[in-house]
């Protein structure tokens, strides 16, 4: 009975469903009553009963014969039928997912014929055609018992068709990572700035299920022009219930692989542990439920190195001006008893780790029709001996400048969901999120930051005093609140409206590295002595292309002071949306869908004027066949337009912050001229000199985001999508579908500059007036992105104990454009490409081809699969399940490409740029090599004779079979000479295409070998 009851839970563990509402906690189940002729049977007792429920539901057959609820909490649900005159049926165990719509049938037989209930097998419940998006539902069970990439978010999507993850960030269906939503009970845990997760918003074993949502077609979806991840925690129940797991993992108990030698795993062979904690139950049994959780994660240390300013050759040869005497006297001249410093270049420091993490659920039943969640989660991560812009490799070189981080996130949620008749459901929503971190502010004994070069190496190498960024909290968060009345009518066959609204909200307090004066320093070198006391020598500043100095100021001898005008603050971006949805059976055989939503966005700058304001309008259609009427198999055609947001990450890059301004001026005061006079103009002075902004006289350059052109007409970029499917659905719970899928983005942000007259601005500072090559903003429809997808989905149970399923993705991703995508989070708001001084380029003969040439783009994957199989064995009431997994992924593409001279003719006294990046043979034409390995895992619930305790636990290998495969290489190729105006002649450097252990400075990595890792735990 057990595993006949499990047959249509099998079945809805990987398959698609629609939802209530965008970030919708709930799912829906529907059928028909129908007796042995196929007639509906009216008046009908349909009761739903579950452990997610406070009490079992009674709904009443209608006229049709049809049962509905939109509302179920995600769970087990076991659907029954009385009719006077008819014998009672009952179904086997349906999984109703988050999101999920779905159909379980029932046939009843007269009352005459039958004695006993009869339990149904044969029917299982399937995905129901008024289903109005395309998404996969994976349960935690699933994702327990298949070798994932983790028990949530990253596990779920990578199980899914059309999703590719770059940077541990999910691109869905070509859209660009950045624009993927993640959501948690509701709550919008996406970094809005930065994209993907930052943080940590949940536990492995409170996660109840996983909805990836690869076409948001319901009206009800916005603000993404990709896909969405959603999350729903555990509730609790009438009964207590709880976990302890302890997970653990060590490099030594895997294996090297072609860039990892045995002293490096030593170096590493931390046992890295955590202890998971879950209780629910009731807090008044049939009315309140808790869920409670929180991760207890010992305190840890790492050693890492402070960083190097490169070969021993530039600490003995320090300085390189071209001109000898300078040199030479910025080397030996420093006053008796000062040496020429390293600082602590290279130096270990230990770094020790603290997180805490807390979530909580309480549900309240007021009404068998009426229910009120609550949520909450923290994370708080404290890391003293943080180098805040990277350990080990990271600028700072002197220990003082390490610090405390500390990370912040939370989560909270108001939901609340009614049936307000039989006809009319109502759901509302309110969630806020905060994503908090303050970093260290550096050495308190030399508040302002210094930056070291020496050698022409680029001054950002090394950071000697301080870390340049404010104490004020870096802060990325937002609050959203969601309103959706759903309605059914028997029009013309059945109507099922949703009507509602949703406002949100991004807030971005920018925290930036403009040091605690609004000022950074950069200088060439230093000297220091006994006392710790340090001299720098100094020049004066000539101009770029002089004694090394580049234009930037970033190079050099000369001290460069950069001032910063303006002051850290919050952004807010607005959306307010209204939408109507409209799901129209017409008989059992058509469905269609029409939606429309509009959305209103505005950019409120950080002193709270407007900066950017538009209008959206994204209707959407699908049509769908039901061959037979019974769902099992549907063709179903869609098109739609969906719609974006303004991203905080995008428009920080014209919000006023504190280096909305930037002006960069040369050391001024020393007596004598570079090269002239006794001391060559070279003199020495003391950090309190070198950070004295009065010497710094000559300014030669001024940066300014203030003066960007923001189109009065701006708008969020939008993209249009069609799909074609079919999805057959077995009696036996198995699933096939196949979809061919198209969308191309549209009116996407393009950044602009020009080398002509109406592109330059003047920026004020300090008194300071200076022509500067201002940027525009606008939407253009000339930045490409294309996507072509073919995709197959099944799963198939063989037997009670075997089953196996997967899916495979062919696709192609091209354009000429990468939408901000950098392949590993932070939108890249530069000119670039098509816009980057197009018309002087064209002008000198270069082509589309040379500075946006189309083709394949990151997250371009033209094949994907993920195959797995899955044995399942009873053990009493436990269960020990195997599984292997396979994964295949299609090498990225990559582009040759060089930094070509640009000779451009001067104009109002701007800084002209020098350079351009010049494409060879196209865009993405060449990619690396194809990767796959398989995963294996057995997981297990073991009864231990104690009441209902079971031990329960996995053992996940990954790459059990230890395939590395070299899945990049290092491509750099420099020009062997070139004419300017000309393609360049490419040769090869002698690493290229090359491997071997400590190679990733190269572009060189292997895929991981094999790993292992372990949980053990009681639950009960």
């Amino acid at each position: 009975m057990n595993a006949l009851l499990g047959r249509s839970a099998i079945a809805m563990l990987l398959v698609g469903g629609s939802s209530l509402m965008a970030q919708s906690s709930t799912g829906a189940l529907s059928g028909v009553v129908r007796d042995e002729k196929g007639s509906p049977i009216a008046g009908a007792q349909v009761t739903l009963t579950s452990p997610s429920l406070f009490q079992p539901k009674t709904i009443i057959t209608d006229a049709n014969g049809e049962y509905r609820d939109p509302l179920l909490p995600v769970g087990d649900y076991v659907v029954h039928v009385d009719k006077a005159g008819f014998q009672g049926a009952t179904s086997g165990r349906v999984r109703v997912g988050l999101g999920s719509a779905l159909r379980q049938d029932l046939s009843l037989k007269p009352a005459q014929e039958q004695s006993l209930t009869v339990v149904i097998v044969d029917n299982a419940a399937t995905v129901d055609k008024t289903d109005t998006k395309d998404s996969v539902n994976v349960s935690a069970q699933t994702l327990q018992d298949l070798p994932s990439t983790d028990r949530n978010f990253g596990g779920a999507a990578d199980l899914a068709p059309g999703v590719v993850n770059t940077g541990g960030i999910s691109s869905i269906r070509g859209g660009t990572s950045l624009t993927t939503l993640y959501n948690i009970n509701g709550a919008n845990v996406k970094d809005d700035y930065q994209g993907g997760l930052t943080g940590n918003y949940l536990i492995d074993d409170n996660v109840e299920d996983v909805q990836v949502i690869l076409s948001p077609l319901n009206a009800r979806y916005g603000r993404t022009v990709s896909g969405q991840i959603n999350v729903v925690t555990k509730t609790g129940g009438n009964d207590f219930e709880g976990s302890m797991r302890a997970v653990f993992d060590r490099n030594s108990w895997g294996a090297n692989n072609g860039a990892t030698g045995p002293l490096q795993r030593e170096l590493s062979d931390n046992l890295n542990r955590n202890y998971q904690v879950t209780l629910r139950g009731p807090v008044w049994k049939d009315h309140i439920w808790f869920s409670l959780g929180t991760i207890l994660t010992p305190s840890s240390t790492a050693t890492y190195a402070l960083n190097t300013f490169g070969a021993a050759s530039v600490y003995n040869d320090p300085f390189e001006t071209g001109n000898a005497n300078i040199d030479n006297r910025a080397k030996t001249g420093a006053p008796a008893g000062y040496s020429f410093t390293t600082f602590q270049s290279g130096q270990t420091y230990v770094q020790s780790v603290d997180s805490k993490y807390f979530e909580g659920k309480l549900t309240w039943g007021i009404t068998p029709n009426h229910t009120v969640s609550l949520a909450y989660s923290r994370s708080h991560d404290s890391i003293s001996g943080r180098d805040p812009y990277g350990d080990s490799g990271g600028p700072i070189i002197t220990a003082a400048s390490l610090g405390t981080q500390t990370d912040e996130q939370t989560a909270t949620t108001l939901n609340y969901t009614g049936t307000l008749t039989s006809s009319m459901f109502l759901e509302a929503k309110y969630s806020k999120v905060t994503n908090h971190a303050v970093f260290p502010t550096g050495d308190p004994d030399h508040p302002e930051l210094v930056l070291m070069r020496i050698h022409d190496i680029n001054s950002n190498a090394a950071y000697a005093f301080g870390t340049g960024i404010s104490p004020k909290p870096d802060k990325r968060d937002n609050q959203n609140a969601t309103v959706n009345l759903k309605l059914f009518r028997d029009w013309a066959g059945q109507m099922e409206f949703d009507f509602g609204g949703e406002y949100y909200e991004a807030d971005r307090g920018t925290s930036l590295q403009t040091g605690p004066n609004n000022r950074l320093f950069r200088a060439g070198g230093a000297f220091v002595d006994a006392a710790g006391d340090y001299v720098f020598p100094t020049i004066n500043w000539s101009g770029p292309g002089v004694l090394h100095q580049s234009g930037s100021g970033l190079t050099g001898l000369a001290p460069v002071m950069q001032q910063f005008y303006g002051a850290d603050g919050t952004t807010k971006n607005k959306t307010t949306s209204l939408y109507a949805n409209d799901s129209w059976t017409v008989n059992d055989h058509w469905n269609f869908m029409f939606g429309v939503r509009f959305d209103t966005m505005k950019v409120l700058d950080t002193d709270g004027t407007e900066r950017a304001s538009a209008t959206d309008f994204s209707p959407r259609f699908q049509a769908r066949y039901d061959l037979n009427g019974d769902s099992k198999h549907l063709f179903t055609f869609t098109a739609a337009r969906l719609g974006q947001d303004f991203t905080t990450g995008f428009t920080d890059a014209f919000i006023k912050k504190s280096n909305s301004t930037e002006v960069r001026s040369g050391w001024s005061t020393n007596t004598n001229a570079p090269g002239s006079g006794a001391d060559y103009g070279v003199q020495f002075v003391t950090y309190a000199q070198l950070t004295d902004p009065s010497n710094y006289g000559t300014h030669f350059n001024i940066l300014s985001s203030s003066a960007t052109q923001v189109a009065s007409n701006l708008n969020a970029p939008y993209m249009d999508e069609f799909t074609l499917g079919y999805r057959r659905s077995y009696d036996n719970g198995g699933s096939f579908g196949i979809t061919y899928v198209n969308r191309t983005w549209k009116h996407d942000w393009a950044f602009e500059q020009e080398w002509q007259p109406d592109y330059v601005a003047t920026a004020t500072a300090a008194g300071l007036t200076r022509n500067i090559l201002a940027t525009h903003v606008f939407n253009s429809d000339k930045l490409t992105r294309d996507y072509n997808g073919l995709e197959i989905q099944w799963q198939q149970p063989l037997n009670h104990i075997w089953s196996w399923g997967g899916n495979f993705g062919y696709s192609r991703l091209v354009g000429n454009n990468q939408g901000g995508d950098s392949g590993g989070g932070f939108r890249d708001n530069s000119p670039e490409g098509y816009y980057s001084f197009r018309n002087f380029l064209t002008s000198q003969g270069f082509t589309d081809n040379d500075i946006a040439p189309t083709g394949p783009l990151v997250n371009n994957e033209s094949q994907r699969a993920r195959v797995y199989t899955t044995a399942k064995l009873p053990l009493g009431k436990g269960f020990i399940a195997y599984s292997l997994l396979y994964r295949y992924d299609s090498g990225g593409v990559w582009s040759t490409t060089s930094t070509a001279p640009m000779s451009l003719p001067p104009m109002s006294g701007v800084v002209a740029p020098i350079s351009f990046t010049e494409y060879y043979n196209g865009r993405g034409q060449y990619t690396f090599n194809d990767t796959y390995r398989f995963d294996f895992k057995v997981s297990y619930a073991v009864p231990i004779g104690i009441s209902r305790v079971q031990l329960f636990g996995d053992l996940q290998v990954n790459n059990i079979f230890n395939k590395a495969i070299q899945a990049t290489y290092d491509t750099t190729t420099l020009p062997a000479w070139q004419i300017y105006g000309l393609p360049p002649q490419y040769f090869t450097q002698g690493t290229f295409g090359t491997s071997g252990a400590n190679d990733s400075s190269r572009g060189n990595s292997f895929t991981g070998g094999r790993s292992v890792q372990f949980s053990i735990g009681l639950k009960f």
